[in-house]
């Protein structure tokens, strides 16, 4: 019985993983990674540059292409949006991509598309205005007028990665995976280190289910600045998703900043392996960071099981989540409490019955109820 319920727990976890992860990147590359000097940008997690002294910092912004782009660099968004409301009268392109650059990086994205497009009608010529509108438009889920204004600038910047990129992940958002396999490795092809598009491709790859391939993209990310974290994050979850667990642990104990997902991916494997005291202790600092994170918390309760069964069932006391309630009825099992047990498997299967783990409480209440009579 404690078998099965272990089987079961990682099931549980791995299933969360999955599905509470989420992408790890935006599909389309955003305003914050664009660029104005003619070059790629290559990923999200650029840093943004040396420390700005505060005699700098604390200048004023002007309607001008060189200060807004300072003062954008500087992450002064509140000031370069304030100075922008004087905008009507500038003819110049950089000015008003800036302006949306900045008012984007606030969120206020039907602004930053109004800014983006008046860019284009005062005649820009270079392709981050159209990274920029095109992600917005993503964004916002208009996805073929997206494609449209791409096929558009790639007319003009042929050779502009971050378009291709973007195309990719539109193409992506429409369902057509091929697509987007094809666009992502055109970006990749220009930029061989265009970090977004590798780590797109290669996760569209795991969903495919070409798992092999997809390895290949998550290894090659290794050696590019700033994503030696996310590609082990990614090859960590590859590995147990293939039985790997082994493999799995050895690239999360590699990752030098700990996520949420890594925590989880990286307990997971532990338990995998049996050594639960160990996954206890290595989600331990995950709980410190992120006390209120229930998926944390399931997975802390899933390796008390193993450990410490009442300590288990106190953590999941009162909680309404299928997972949190299945797992309850297995910690009354391994206190002790047999009927009581039992009967959270019949109200599980009755309260969940089209639930996943449904199956797995039916087969439950037969072994338990076999090893009593």
């Amino acid at each position: 019985m404690r078998v099965i319920h272990a089987v079961a727990a990682i099931t549980i976890i791995v299933s969360m993983i999955s599905c509470s992860s989420g992408s790890s990147r935006s599909r389309e590359t955003s305003p914050q990674n664009s660029r104005t000097d003619g070059q790629a940008s290559n990923s999200g997690n650029r840093r943004s540059g040396p420390a700005v002294p505060a005699s700098q910092k604390n200048s004023m912004v002007t309607l001008d292409p060189v200060s807004l782009r300072k003062a954008i660099s500087q992450r002064r968004f509140a000031e370069v949006e304030q100075a922008c409301t004087g905008i009507r009268s500038s003819k110049d392109p950089k000015v008003w991509f800036y302006c949306g650059s900045a008012s984007a990086h606030l969120g206020h994205d039907q602004k930053a598309e109004t800014l983006f497009r008046r860019a284009l009608q005062m005649g820009a010529r270079f392709p981050e205005v159209y990274v920029s509108l095109t992600y917005i438009l993503t964004k916002s889920g208009r996805i073929r007028e997206a494609m449209a204004l791409l096929d558009e600038a790639l007319r003009r910047f042929p050779k502009y990665p971050d378009l291709w990129y973007n195309k990719g992940a539109a193409a992506e958002r429409l369902g057509d995976r091929q697509a987007a396999l094809s666009h992502y490795s055109q970006a990749i092809l220009l930029n061989k280190n265009h970090g977004q598009a590798i780590l797109a491709r290669g996760e569209l790859l795991f969903l495919m289910k070409r798992y092999r391939e997809a390895q290949t993209d998550f290894e090659r990310l290794l050696g590019v600045p700033g994503f030696a974290d996310t590609a082990r994050e990614h090859l960590a979850f590859l590995m147990l998703r293939t039985g790997h667990a082994d493999k799995a642990w050895n690239h999360v104990k590699m990752i030098k900043k700990q996520t949420k997902r890594s925590w989880r991916i990286g307990t997971t494997a532990l338990m995998a392996l049996g050594r639960f005291k160990e996954a206890a202790k290595f989600l331990e600092p995950a709980l410190s960071q992120y006390p209120n994170d229930i998926h944390l918390r399931l997975q802390y309760a899933a390796v008390m099981l193993r450990i410490d069964p009442a300590r288990s069932l106190d953590i999941l006391k009162d909680r309404k989540e299928p997972a949190a309630v299945f797992m309850r009825c297995q910690a009354l099992f391994a206190t002790g409490k047999q009927n009581d047990s039992v009967q959270c498997f019949r109200d599980f299967v009755k309260t969940h019955p089209d639930h996943p783990l449904a199956k797995q409480a039916k087969k439950a209440i037969s072994t338990i109820q076999g090893g009593t009579r």
